[in-house]
């Protein structure tokens, strides 16, 4: 059996061959489970088998040509001890030993037709199988290159966040210190502080789904990205909704401050 680099062949004259050779077997499907990479073993079981049944059709076919074989030798000594019928029995014995030897050859003959259709078939199909391992190789590095890819824009996407919510945070503190002088400003602080909480938690699981993803981006890589890109959307329209409240605290500031002006 070959894929790429790796081939397995073994001459069974024993059980124990046999068993060695199974295990072997056995080895390969389980490495091709593990990398995912499964070979077409039923194609090759099937044509294996038909080869089987044909060795064991021409191995049949040579040993009743060995039994005539044994036969007409035994003939042929039983007729050379009757001097009477030494002449007609030899020719006949003779002629026999012909039939059997021309049916030797054709066994023969068969038997080496079989053997070369198995190799050139098991060949053609270690062939193909070398084939798909190599396309499911380039696939999976194509893969892997794009999960990297993915994996830099989510954490370019991710200190792009942090850096607006340190700037929220500072924006936050100079509200709270404004906020003492006027109840109203007071009370939009709170909500807006409020939505900075809810950012800060969507953020916070934002960043344990992240981990989660790192951890099982073998499996469940494309499940996961959706759910942390469906999350910043959410962060994303949150953190609208805090610049809008901030904007309308802004607006009541400056409208207390016109009113301070007045008095």
């Amino acid at each position: 059996m070959f894929a790429d680099d790796a081939k397995i062949m073994r001459r069974i004259k024993t059980d124990e061959d046999r068993q060695r050779l199974q295990d072997n077997l056995d080895k390969l499907e389980e490495w091709s489970r593990k990398w995912l990479l499964k070979f077409n073993s039923g194609k090759l079981s099937n044509d294996h088998k038909k080869v089987s049944n044909d060795h064991k059709k021409v191995s049949n076919d040579h040993k009743k040509v060995s039994n005539d074989h044994k036969k007409v030798s035994y003939d042929h000594k039983k007729v050379s001890y009757d001097p009477k019928k030494v002449s007609n029995d030899h020719k006949k014995v003779s002629n026999d030993h012909k039939q059997v030897s021309n049916n030797h050859k054709k066994v023969s003959n068969e038997h080496k037709q079989v053997s070369n259709d198995h190799k050139q078939k098991v060949s053609n199909d270690h062939k193909k199988v070398s084939n798909d391992h190599r396309k499911g190789s380039n696939d999976h590095k194509k893969e892997s290159n794009d999960h990297k890819k993915v994996s830099n824009d989510h954490r370019k996407r991710s200190n792009d966040h942090k850096k607006v919510s340190n700037d929220h945070r500072k924006g936050s503190n100079d509200h709270k210190k404004e906020s003492n002088d006027h109840k109203k400003v007071s009370n939009d602080h709170k909500k807006v502080s409020n939505d900075h909480k809810q950012v800060s938690n969507n953020h916070k699981k934002v960043s344990n789904e992240h981990k989660q993803v790192s951890n099982d981006h073998k499996q469940k890589v494309s499940n996961d990205h959706k759910k942390v890109s469906n999350d910043h959307k959410k962060v994303s329209n949150d953190q609208k909704k805090v610049n809008n409240d901030q904007k309308k605290v802004n607006n009541d500031h400056k409208k207390v401050n016109n009113d301070h002006k007045k008095e």
